[in-house]
């Protein structure tokens, strides 16, 4: 553990170029997808039981940002991909591992009403990832970085959680991480540094 605060970060839609459709849902007829930034395709399997590989499209640009990002911030890998994303994903990346923390549905749920949430938002948080930071990172400040996170997961770790300072930062999974994202995050950990009395999720 290091003087850094934490950094969570996802793979698909943040690290793992997804070229969705610019409307939520269903592709509208004759929209185009959105274009992606200069990557790199590679064709995986994650699982062993995976019969059909799976694409994915790293930025070439990922292992300049996440060598910035290693500068302020103690990164852990907080996404589905779970242990392949050491395994699988990293090295074709060209990125160091990094500590990995599981997601889990069943995990997840049973520590959401455990905290007394409503039921109502169980529909709307990320129920896998959410309710489990507070056991991966205790009262330390951090970083969030995702494709699917809403305000609602805000919602829930300020107002059924004890976490300390956070800041959470939503993608788009077309562009996921960018230089901006990285200056975003780094500028807030700077100022969590020199103002942190400031510094509120």
């Amino acid at each position: 553990m290091t003087d850094n605060p934490p950094l969570h970060l996802d793979i698909d839609g943040v690290m793992n170029l997804v070229p969705r459709p610019l409307t939520f849902g269903k592709r509208a007829k004759g929209e185009p997808y959105p274009e992606i930034r200069d990557h790199a395709v590679h064709r995986v399997s994650i699982h062993d039981e995976q019969t059909h590989p799976y694409m994915i499209r790293i930025p070439d640009d990922a292992p300049d940002l996440i060598s910035q990002l290693q500068e302020h911030f103690e990164i852990a890998w907080y996404t589905m991909w779970n242990e392949a994303a050491n395994r699988v994903f990293a090295p074709l990346a060209g990125i160091p591992e990094f500590t990995q923390f599981e997601c889990d549905w069943t995990r997840g749920r049973l520590a959401y009403f455990a905290s007394g949430a409503p039921e109502w938002m169980d529909k709307h948080i990320w129920i896998a990832k959410t309710p489990l930071i507070p056991t991966y990172v205790g009262d330390r400040p951090f970083v969030w970085i995702d494709d699917d996170s809403a305000p609602v997961d805000t919602m829930y770790l300020n107002d059924y959680t004890d976490v300390g300072p956070f800041h959470l930062i939503t993608v788009e999974p077309h562009t996921g991480l960018t230089q901006a994202v990285v200056d975003e995050a780094i500028d807030w950990a700077t100022a969590l540094v020199r103002f942190p009395e400031e510094i509120t999720a």
